[in-house]
């Protein structure tokens, strides 16, 4: 037993363990199985802090943001009775200095935008991100189980240089294709719904495992932007800056496979490939 994890929370995942069976269950089933009874495995006053998922920290050393999966506590009960049809939601705390917050970007504002976007969207691609609750500080939603695009991507946080000499197999380029490429068919079904999501990095893109499938899911919509508030131009621009992270992927990729490869969007990130690059690495793509 890890000697610094609280008890209480050691508790429900034990109580997970012998739900599901498993020494070691996969996050979605430990979701499932806790947004149904985690209230009958804690009853107590404050929200129990199950999963960290981030804590950004300035480097003041100040925290921002945070991000969490808990089981609610009785004063959230009180204060937020929506949130009493989970037994397991995401609680993300802003303060003062959050960057969304200096954008305007509230907990009412997530929770309006969020809910007006999910209106507009397919039911699939906002299954997950149902608003519960917020108040001043808190924002409250259902939990979406699974690993962040940028979690996956062997490019995250790499220089262009020794992105495009990883050593990446076969399968793995494979994998990569297929998602860059849901990715992109679903950030485009958004915008035929007349939705941009508005800061769409790829920590805003997760890979989401539920117990029947496999998806795309974007999430944080708090800077969604809607096309009927927004000119022309604009419009134009936030589809443009949706979709740049998933066309550098596509392009990185092509670029440490030395091939083409074929599809939509892969050949939209070669012709890009100038405003996503900087020169040296633009002009690798003339010789694929």
């Amino acid at each position: 037993m890890n000697s610094g994890l609280d008890p209480r929370v050691q508790t429900v995942r034990d109580a997970v363990r012998a739900a599901t069976g498993s020494s070691s269950p996969t996050l979605a089933s430990t979701i499932h199985f806790l947004e149904q009874h985690g209230r009958e495995l804690f009853q107590g006053t404050d929200d129990l802090v199950v999963y960290e998922i981030y804590r950004d920290t300035t480097t003041s050393g100040r925290v921002p943001t945070v991000g969490d999966i808990v089981i609610p506590g009785q004063m959230t009960l009180e204060t937020c009775p929506e949130t009493s049809g989970y037994g397991i939601h995401f609680r993300k705390i802003y303060t003062r200095d959050s960057p969304p917050i200096r954008r305007g970007e509230t907990p009412a504002v997530e929770f309006a935008r969020t809910t007006r976007a999910l209106r507009l969207l397919p039911d699939d691609i906002g299954i997950r991100l149902k608003p519960l609750a917020h108040d001043t500080w808190i924002y409250r939603s259902r939990v979406v189980p699974g690993q962040t695009f940028a979690a996956v991507s062997p490019f995250s946080d790499l220089p262009y240089d020794d992105a495009i000499e990883q050593a990446i197999d076969e399968s793995e380029s494979a994998a990569l294709a297929a998602r860059i490429t849901a990715s992109v068919a679903i950030v485009r079904r958004m915008h035929g719904a007349n939705v941009a999501h508005g800061d769409l990095h790829l920590d805003n893109l997760m890979w989401i495992s539920d117990l029947r499938e496999h998806q795309v899911q974007p999430i944080d919509l708090a800077a969604a932007v809607f096309r009927e508030d927004v000119t022309d131009e604009e419009w134009a621009a936030a589809v443009h800056d949706d979709l740049s992270e998933l066309m550098r992927e596509a392009g990185l990729l092509q670029l440490c496979l030395g091939r083409k490869l074929e599809g939509v969007c892969f050949g939209e990130a070669r012709a890009l490939a100038n405003g996503l690059f900087p020169g040296l690495i633009a002009g690798r793509f003339a010789g694929l």
